[in-house]
């Protein structure tokens, strides 16, 4: 699951059920957030847990940027002109 190897979780009590509580390593992984809903298959080995992936409207997707990163980014590629460009 990751590079140094699988991750280890345990089947609690969850009300009247059971749950697995996802690390963040292993969202990270799936590329998921709270409130992804995920299709649970069957696997040869066990069980295979499937991100239904949604269309993010533009709100969503800039709600995911970090600000700052972004700033910071920006002002790294802010260096002048590289090569021979014209701008009119």
């Amino acid at each position: 699951m990751s590079p140094d190897g699988p991750i280890k979780l345990k089947v609690t009590a969850w009300g009247n059920g059971a749950g697995v509580r996802l690390t963040k390593a292993a969202m990270r992984l799936m590329d998921i957030d709270m409130g992804t809903e995920l299709t649970v298959k069957h696997h040869k080995e066990g069980l295979l847990l499937i991100p239904d992936k949604k269309r993010l409207t533009l709100n969503e997707k800039l709600a995911k940027y970090d600000k700052h990163a972004l700033m910071v980014n920006t002002a790294l590629l802010d260096d002048g002109l590289v090569g021979t460009e014209k701008f009119n």
